[in-house]
C-alpha cells in the first residue's frame, strides 16, 4: 500500500519503511531490558498487549469512520494518472 502513496518513487517508500521499521526496532530493543528488568516480564508484556489492543481497536474504529471518505480520494487520485 505504501508503494501506491509514492507511485512515482516506490523504492523510496519502501526504504522509508524499512528505516523505520528499523529504527523502532532498535529503540525497543533498547527499552525493553530496563524495562523488564523494572517491572517483569509479565507487567511488561500485560502493558504491551493492552497498548496492541487498544491501538487495533482505535485502528478499526478509525476504518469503520473514514474508509468510504478515503476510497472515495484514492480512486480519485488514482483515477487522473
Amino acid at each position: 500500500m505504501l508503494t501506491e502513496f509514492v507511485h512515482t518513487r516506490s523504492s523510496a517508500g519502501v526504504a522509508v519503511n524499512n528505516f523505520v521499521r528499523n529504527i523502532l526496532s532498535c529503540v525497543g530493543t533498547v527499552v525493553a531490558a530496563p524495562w523488564i528488568d523494572a517491572l517483569g516480564s509479565g507487567w511488561v508484556f500485560t502493558i504491551v498487549a493492552l497498548f496492541c489492543m487498544v491501538a487495533g481497536f482505535l485502528g478499526i474504529w478509525m476504518l469503520r469512520r473514514n474508509a468510504h471518505r478515503w476510497r472515495r480520494a484514492m480512486d480519485e487520485a488514482l483515477k487522473d494518472m
